[in-house]
């Protein structure tokens, strides 16, 4: 990790207001000028600066994105998000801290959007980041960690026990059981849940849930490519080809009705307790509870493609 973690941070634009710092590190008194560092650019691209402040140079890693909403005159609004690190030089970032820190901040700018005279900055606390692996993983893959399913299931214990080793959701990769005859419900690519008492193990276009202290298999096995866990770790979202499906961990239940569709992505967020599905053309936010029957809310995506600088005159 880190050393001295990093802190998250958003800049953007209003349908009337200019751009400014949505998300602010809660060390920096000065944090308006981060905004004169971010450079527009594709979306996804991921850029760093460094910036003099009065505690003194900082350093920032952020990826750009495009709003699916525009302004008043229809120009796209671009999203700069990211971490602030304390020292002259970024530290690296992975794609799961990149997601991370969406799911932490960008719900912000909707808060923003809905009253965007009296809003106030919103202030971020300090966030470990993952390490990246000694080799560099091939560009566009998402970076993950080989370790033994020994020591999996051993860090599991320690973070069920209050050790923060391994970030929720990172991926684990353990090496197959060389037992013949023997099940291996914990090989493949392993996801840890947020409260670090679960495993979901893809394995092939399959998942199995575990137990994160003795690897015992829990309830029944889901088709699926991807799993992502809620925040508290009660529900599992099985993506597959085609198809999202919604469990509970404990009872294997559908807590949302299935989804037939192959969204770009799924995310929890944290700070509504939603899902997000991204697709090409739309961010639909699903709401768990009893009765829910399609997405609580639709929100059209804005085209790719450069957008306007941030200072708008």
């Amino acid at each position: 990790m880190a050393a001295g973690g990093a802190w998250p941070f958003l800049i953007g634009a209003g349908r009337v207001r200019d751009y400014r710092v949505l998300v602010a590190p809660d060390f920096l008194p000065d944090y308006g000028r981060l905004k004169d560092v971010v450079r527009p650019g594709p979306d996804g691209e991921v850029q760093s600066a460094t910036l003099d402040t009065r505690t003194g140079r900082v350093s920032v890693t952020y990826r750009t994105r495009i709003a699916a909403v525009t302004d008043g005159q229809g120009r796209s609004i671009q999203l700069f998000y990211g971490y602030v690190f304390r020292s002259p030089e970024p530290g690296p970032v992975s794609e799961a801290d990149f997601d991370r820190a969406a799911a932490l901040v960008l719900p912000v700018f909707d808060t923003f959007l809905d009253d965007e005279q009296s809003f106030t900055v919103r202030s971020s606390p300090p966030t470990m980041l993952t390490d990246p692996p000694a080799d560099p993983a091939p560009p566009g893959r998402r970076r993950g960690l080989i370790v033994t399913a020994g020591l999996v299931l051993a860090v599991a214990a320690m973070v069920g026990a209050g050790y923060a080793i391994f970030r929720p959701g990172s991926d684990v990769v353990p090496p197959p059981v060389d037992e013949p005859g023997r099940a291996a419900p914990c090989e493949g690519r392993v996801v840890l849940s947020p409260d670090g008492k679960l495993l979901a193990a893809v394995q092939g276009e399959q998942i199995v849930l575990c137990d994160a202290v003795s690897g015992r298999p829990l309830g029944p096995v889901h088709p699926g490519t991807k799993a992502v866990f809620s925040g508290d770790g009660r529900t599992v979202a099985v993506v597959s080809p085609g198809r999202v499906e919604f469990f509970a961990t404990t009872s294997g239940e559908p807590t949302l009705p299935a989804i037939g569709e192959d969204p770009e992505d799924v995310v929890f967020d944290p700070m509504t307790g939603c899902w997000r599905l991204l697709f090409p053309d739309r961010i639909e936010r699903w709401q768990p509870g009893a009765g829910q029957r399609g997405p609580a809310e639709v929100t059209p995506r804005g085209e790719d493609g450069p957008a306007p600088a941030p200072s708008r005159s």
